[in-house]
């Protein structure tokens, strides 16, 4: 039995990416344990990139100017990363060559390399120069905020015909160019939308006059103040709801909210369940029972409530939308599966219509259901994930024979 060792690099900017190599691994783990890939078994081991790079002191400022909700540091942040290119590309390539030279030294013998960030690929390809490189794009475009398309030899999996369309016109082989139905999504929410599938046939998600659903959702670093604000105007107005907030690893916004709000207020009909940490089968399972997700345009979140059918608002009054986001969000408004709330009033006025979440919801479900047959259109079912998966069943076999060190490049 031959043994393919395979990186899995995310950075640990934002939880994205981590999430992402998280979902893979997961699904390659549980294929493998039905069918060999051959008579090769995968040894995958998830690394962190910015670690590798000698870059993580980047990536905790950047984790704290999301946390703490100031875009304009981010945008200098941004700003910064592109000035300083040329100069960081050469630091962060020697840097990461001596991680991953130690790497092999310990461990043995790389064969494949599958990135999940953007930035530190031409440091990979350096370091690595000799074997198959995958990328898996998490973002909707390539952009120089955060640029994906740094290097012809990176395959790169395109969830998105846009990005696709910017490969082969920066010069990528169509061979390198591999369209997928959508963004990476985590298996267990294929698993939740299965579940729901029942339900979405009886007429109401939550039934009219209930109390509904609505899931606060900012990822992994949710923005302090951005959510108390949201949190205080849905009390005050005293909405028949119950909001969910993932507080996730701001433990300073659950405390916050703790001790300004409990855990049931106890003035009129709102409840208010404050979660940390969800592992994915809670949280899709969170998700799949809201009658709306209130979330930034990631595309991340964008892809998974998609999956479950469920509608994002979108607070734009509390926060500059990136530039990797600002596709996500056209995208979303342009199919009608999200709503730009430009006040926290407006926000609080949708969040009381639930007739109108409940037409959003159908409208989201008919949409996705009349593009079943077209697989490789964004706007179809996203099965990204075992498209992905599909591939390197046929063709990580090929890796384990090639030599890393042999002076020409491996080709697929």
């Amino acid at each position: 039995m031959l043994t393919a060792r395979v990186l899995f690099v995310y950075g640990s900017g934002g939880a994205g990416h981590y999430a992402s190599a998280l979902a893979l691994r997961d699904a390659l783990l549980r294929h493998e344990t039905r069918a060999r890939f051959g008579d090769v078994q995968l040894r995958i081991e998830l690394v962190d990139g910015s670690q590798l790079a000698g870059a993580t002191n980047a990536d905790r400022v950047y984790n704290a100017a999301v946390m703490s909700g100031l875009p304009g540091l981010t945008s200098i942040l941004y700003w910064l990363a592109r000035t300083m290119q040329p100069l960081s590309q050469r630091v962060l390539a020697r840097q990461m060559k001596s991680s991953i030279d130690n790497l092999q030294v310990t461990g043995g013998v790389v064969h494949l390399v599958v990135s999940f960030v953007p930035f530190l690929n031409p440091a990979l390809l350096y370091a690595l120069p000799h074997i198959p490189y995958l990328t898996v794009i998490t973002d909707f475009e390539h952009s120089e905020e955060h640029p994906w398309l740094q290097d012809q030899r990176q395959i790169c999996f395109c969830p998105t015909r846009e990005v696709a369309r910017q490969a082969r016109q920066l010069g990528w082989p169509d061979t390198h160019v591999q369209e997928t139905s959508g963004m990476l999504v985590r298996g267990e929410f294929y698993e939740a939308a299965a579940a729901l599938a029942s339900d979405r046939a009886t007429e109401s998600r939550t039934g009219k006059g209930n109390n509904k659903l609505i899931v606060v959702l900012f990822g992994g670093l949710p923005p302090t103040g951005l959510v108390f604000r949201i949190v205080q105007a849905v009390i005050d107005r005293k909405c028949n709801c119950t909001l969910a907030v993932v507080c996730a690893k701001n433990r300073r916004l659950k405390q916050l909210l703790e001790s300004s709000f409990g855990v049931k207020p106890s003035a009129g009909p709102t409840t208010l369940e404050l979660h940390g940490y969800l592992d994915t089968e809670q949280l899709a399972g969170l998700m799949a029972r809201a009658e709306a997700i209130i979330a930034k345009p990631g595309p991340g979140v964008t892809a998974e409530a998609d999956v479950l059918c469920v509608p994002v608002l979108f607070p734009l009054f509390g926060f500059r939308v990136m530039a990797q986001e600002q596709p996500v969000l056209r995208r979303a408004l342009e199919q009608s599966k999200g709503i730009s709330c430009r006040s926290i009033d407006h926000l609080v006025d949708i969040i009381e219509s639930p007739d109108q979440l409940d037409t959003m919801r159908r409208s989201i479900v008919r949409a996705n259901n009349v593009v079943a047959g077209t697989a490789q259109d964004p706007t179809g079912p996203n099965r990204s994930l075992y498209e992905i998966v599909d591939f390197l069943v046929r063709h990580v076999p090929r890796t384990v024979t090639a030599n890393p060190y042999v002076d020409s490049t491996v080709s697929w």
